[in-house]
């Protein structure tokens, strides 16, 4: 890869100082360039292993090439939006499908899009199916980020907390590089899944890319007790329905998930005890997703809601919003407080504390552990063991007892699951060296 990133920066230098330049570009700038060739290249040639139709995006904000934590080292607006690119239009590596927007009154944009030509794409066809797995690498910007309230990236100070935290995403992320985590579909059913993807607002109609390997955290507070939650990985992009089939070194896994987080985290803090189903309030148990997502908007709201959360279909339960938010205080008297107090932040704070505590137990043993929020997925054969350490880890934070179920396959497929995967935790490290020859381990 590294010899195609080099050809390619070396014949556009020299088309830019045939066509466009009086000077030869200084050793500084002859690295920036490079950077910028493949910032660009990588992003197309993503693109193009998701799905033939995907296009690449590419920012024109002059802000988001200021160096900082949260920026690619090296990479400079002039050169990669002025030069290089410009340049792989006119040779004819790239074109460009759809220009960037800026709309002012709103202040938000749209992203520059563009596609790699069959002269760029032709030079990596053989290794199209590859291209994620060989370009899987630890985060280029900062894996530990603090957002303000419209959720854009601020800077900060370091300090040992931060640090810790950088040090042991960077032992998890070193584990999740050392494995490959893929889906295990048809040709049919990934063009199926790429085509919902780009198809979909929430997804920013992008594919999903499977080269997104590691993770970082977000914060929402100066102070870094609120958020933490971590982000990154491409598992966590794909609609619910598809994570049972989610592999692991070429193996089936299983997730587990933190049953009725919220609810028992906040009675736990009262010194209380959660018995039933959080989630009944006496209607239907067919709402019981929508009451579900009424009780986290009101833990994470700050003031009393007067009207329900956007996107909320309260009308299909037959009751109006005041009604609602009523009977889930009635039937949790013993943390009403809690609610309308902006706690939800901090909330996500504590089970960030432990998922990565979680993570690193695993580290240990080299198993990777794939992080939704509260729920994980691992190899099969860790179910009991995976298990035990979210049991432990939540009872050792708040000193009680946590549901934890095993989230059921919601994807249906035409074959059968591959016979003789049937290894347990013995029989994986008893077997170690045999995994990843084939599945891009190493």
């Amino acid at each position: 890869m590294e010899e195609y990133y080099k050809n390619i920066t070396e014949h556009l230098i020299t088309l830019e100082t045939s066509l466009h330049r009086r000077r030869k570009r200084t050793h500084q700038e002859m690295e920036q360039f490079a950077v910028s060739v493949k910032f660009i290249v990588d992003r197309v040639l993503l693109a193009f292993a998701a799905h033939p139709h995907a296009n690449a995006r590419i920012p024109k904000n002059r802000n988001l090439y200021v160096q900082s934590r949260y920026t690619v080292s090296n990479l400079s607006y002039r050169t990669t939006i002025e030069s290089v690119l410009p340049l792989m239009v006119e040779d004819g590596w790239v074109e460009i499908i759809r220009r960037g927007s800026f709309d002012k009154d709103t202040g938000k944009g749209k992203q520059t899009e563009i596609r790699g030509t069959k002269k760029l794409t032709d030079m990596f066809q053989e290794y199209k199916t590859e291209l994620p797995r060989m370009m899987k690498r630890q985060p280029a910007i900062e894996t530990i980020r603090l957002h303000n309230d419209m959720g854009r990236n601020i800077d900060y100070e370091d300090n040992d907390r931060t640090n810790l935290w950088r040090n042991n995403l960077t032992k998890i992320n070193m584990c999740l590089l050392r494995h490959w985590s893929y889906l295990d579909l048809t040709k049919n059913e990934w063009g199926l899944l790429q085509q919902e993807a780009m198809a979909n607002a929430d997804h920013f109609y992008l594919p999903v890319d499977v080269s997104r390997q590691t993770l970082y955290r977000v914060f929402n507070s100066p102070n870094f007790n609120e958020g933490g939650r971590f982000y990154g990985g491409w598992w966590q992009t794909i609609p619910s329905r598809y994570r049972s089939m989610i592999i692991l070194d070429g193996k089936q896994t299983v997730e587990l998930d933190y049953g009725q987080l919220n609810p028992t985290m906040m009675y736990a803090k009262a010194g209380r005890t959660l018995d039933g189903d959080a989630y009944d309030i006496g209607i239907s148990s067919d709402y019981r997703d929508i009451i579900k997502q009424a009780f986290n908007s009101m833990v994470q709201a700050r003031r009393k809601l007067i009207q329900p959360p956007r996107k909320l279909p309260i009308s299909i339960t037959g009751l109006k919003w005041k009604e609602i938010a009523e009977k889930i205080l009635q039937r949790h008297e013993p943390i009403k407080d809690m609610f309308f107090k902006g706690i939800g932040n901090t909330l996500q704070f504590e089970d960030s504390q432990i998922a990565e505590k979680v993570m690193l137990h695993f580290v240990k043993w080299d198993a990777p552990i794939l992080p939704v929020h509260d729920s994980f997925i691992s190899h099969h054969g860790y179910e009991s063991d995976l298990n035990d350490v979210m049991s432990d880890a939540f009872e050792q934070q708040y000193g009680v007892k946590v549901k934890i179920k095993l989230e059921e396959k919601k994807y249906v497929r035409l074959r059968d699951k591959d016979e003789g995967d049937d290894m347990t935790m013995e029989s994986i490290l008893a077997h170690f060296d045999e995994y990843g020859d084939i599945y891009g381990r190493g």
